[in-house]
């Protein structure tokens, strides 16, 4: 047989009074930190205002302008006005998902849950009194892990963003400081969406990507310059080096550098007009690779399907 203390309506009133206070305390110290200073100017009015600028007209005297410092002016003045209303844009972005976050969607949590127990708490038994706290634990830890996930890795969002944006923003300024026929329009409008991308949640994250990727092709040629060489390995660029000294057919030392250029993905330069200037860029970019397996391999290869005889 089980026997149990009933508690007094008056304890369990005080008890249930206690628990609310503690949370309405929760709830009004999460509401006084919104993490940004108030603004001093109206955030809505002045993109309205600014609206005349960058409107799709503008774009239309732009094109009609005849004279090119008129529609330097109007380029200028439409790329500023659009980046100033995409920064309070951002601002404000910012300012969201600082503030609806978290932590005063674990005091509402834990606010609902203590509605949902009270019951228990009133009628007083001492297993209703466990299982509404142990309810009031589990409700919570949901938020909790949101709140975990969300410290963890807003920042670096925010952090990538931010940097994004800046190097947007330089981008652009310098083009603003170029005359119409190298910086146009267009071309600015296209750069003015990787601005707005750059201060996005899904753009933040192709840049982390990239960045990581590049870190990670980085490391992976620190990690082949210590790889030692084989007597083979060490042959093959004895051979290849010699080879390149050698060649006396123009049309195969291009053919080779051509080849070189798609495997390495390097930028084309100027055509060799003789067979000196050949060589001398075949030999550059030898020279200029490391001294890995992987680019010896490459080497090899495409000397001989330039049809350069190594011996």
């Amino acid at each position: 047989m089980t026997f149990y203390k009933k508690v007094s309506p008056f304890r369990a009133g005080q008890t249930i009074r206690c628990c609310f206070i503690l949370i309405l305390v929760f709830l009004s110290g999460c509401a006084s930190i919104k993490g940004f200073p108030k603004s001093t100017y109206n955030e809505k009015d002045e993109i309205k205002a600014l609206e005349s600028y960058h409107a799709p007209a503008k774009i239309e005297e732009y094109v009609r302008e005849p004279d090119p410092e008129k529609k330097k002016s109007i380029r200028d003045n439409f790329v500023l006005a659009r980046m100033r209303a995409m920064d309070i844009r951002f601002n404000l972005f910012l300012q969201a998902l600082r503030q609806e976050n978290i932590p005063a969607k674990t005091a509402v949590s834990w606010a609902k849950t203590g509605v949902s127990t009270a019951g228990g708490l009133i009628a007083g038994f001492p297993s209703q009194i466990l299982s509404g706290v142990a309810a009031g634990l589990e409700a919570s830890q949901a938020p909790v892990n949101e709140h975990i996930f969300y410290e963890k890795t807003m920042p670096v969002l925010f952090g990538q963003m931010e940097a994004s944006r800046k190097e947007v923003k330089a981008r652009i300024l310098t083009g603003l400081s170029q005359p119409i026929s190298v910086y146009p329009l267009p071309k600015a409008l296209v750069d003015l969406e990787d601005y707005y991308l750059a201060g996005s949640i899904p753009g933040a994250l192709i840049n982390i990507s990239a960045a990581s990727g590049a870190a990670s092709s980085e490391a992976d040629k620190k990690i082949a310059k210590l790889v030692p060489l084989t007597a083979q390995q060490a042959q093959q660029a004895k051979v290849i080096g010699e080879a390149i000294r050698k060649e006396t057919d123009l049309n195969k030392v291009i053919k080779a550098i051509q080849i070189l250029n798609q495997k390495l993905n390097l930028k084309p330069g100027p055509v060799p007009s003789n067979l000196q200037e050949a060589v001398n860029q075949l030999a550059a970019i030898w020279q200029g690779s490391p001294d890995t397996p992987e680019n010896i391999g490459i080497f090899y290869e495409a000397l001989q399907e330039g049809g350069i005889i190594l011996k």
